[in-house]
């Protein structure tokens, strides 16, 4: 991943503001907080998680997962005195981001000429001040419990010419896996929605359930935020999924490249399907 600053953002009033950008080439000097170093960016600690048995292979699945992230950015403090700066009202800048509202977050942002690469989201876990050199420094660790790097936006995929059975999700712009959200709508009765792998359906999803035309299916594998309901317009009902789901099924996820999926049916149109472009590390 490809970054020229990082953006650190404090919600206020629960809403992201910008507090200070630390340019990774600024030769100016005129910044000031002037970052020296980051640590806790890499893909560091991963875990496999069991998720279940292939139908076909018998092969083991896992999940590979990251272990919570701590990311430590030392900064120089660089005050303009000429307007009443110090390195002290400098740190007390720093330390008003603790929690500057109730949710306490943070975020911070990665970007290459001034467009967003990424985002991660954590709190403030330790301020650290070094007080006796010439060049006073703070160094703030970020404890994120989502260690995963993402777009702050969903893109959504082109999906007027995707085919309906065998549909294939491209990414070429993540490097770690993830979900994604769906929603479709029936254009006929049917009785199961199933989603799987490819050639040997060693993996698949499945819902049983009376679909009607013009019913909505709502779909999200996402980590944080799985979900599976049904919106039935002509009676205004919504019915959750999640006890249709059959017993073994695998939630399907998006790898970095080309995806293709079989779907049982073809009796549908789509309305939207969305990810976030996901990372491992910067």
């Amino acid at each position: 991943m490809d970054i020229d600053s990082i953006v650190l953002f404090r919600s206020l009033d629960g809403i992201y503001s910008d507090f200070a950008e630390f340019t990774l080439r600024d030769t100016t000097g005129l910044s000031p907080y002037i970052i020296r170093n980051i640590t806790g960016v890499d893909a560091d600690e991963i875990v496999p998680r069991f998720s279940g048995v292939g139908g076909s292979s018998g092969n083991k699945f896992f999940n590979m997962r990251l272990k919570p992230r701590q990311i430590a950015i030392s900064l120089i403090l660089n005050p303009n005195y000429s307007i009443g700066n110090t390195p002290s009202t400098l740190r007390d800048r720093i330390y008003s981001l603790i929690s500057s509202y109730k949710t306490s977050k943070i975020a911070l942002g990665f970007y290459k000429e001034d467009v967003e690469v990424a985002q991660i989201y954590g709190f403030i876990s330790k301020i650290e001040s070094d007080l006796n050199t010439l060049m006073p420094e703070v160094k703030i660790t970020f404890y994120c419990e989502d260690p995963y790097f993402r777009r702050s936006q969903r893109i959504s995929v082109n999906t007027d010419s995707m085919s309906k059975t065998s549909p294939v999700i491209s990414d070429y712009a993540s490097s770690a896996p993830h979900g994604f959200r769906m929603a479709i709508t029936a254009t006929a009765p049917f009785n199961t929605y199933r989603i799987r792998k490819t050639v040997d359906f060693d993996w698949s999803f499945t819902v049983n359930f009376a679909f009607n035309t013009n019913d909505t299916l709502y779909f999200s594998s996402e980590e944080n935020d799985r979900y599976v309901y049904v919106n039935r317009p002509s009676i205004s009902q919504t019915y959750n999924l999640i006890s249709n789901i059959e017993i073994g099924s695998e939630w399907p996820i998006i790898f970095p490249g080309d995806n293709t999926f079989n779907v049982n049916t073809a009796l549908y149109n789509y309305e939207y399907i969305q990810y976030y472009p996901t990372y491992w590390g910067i």
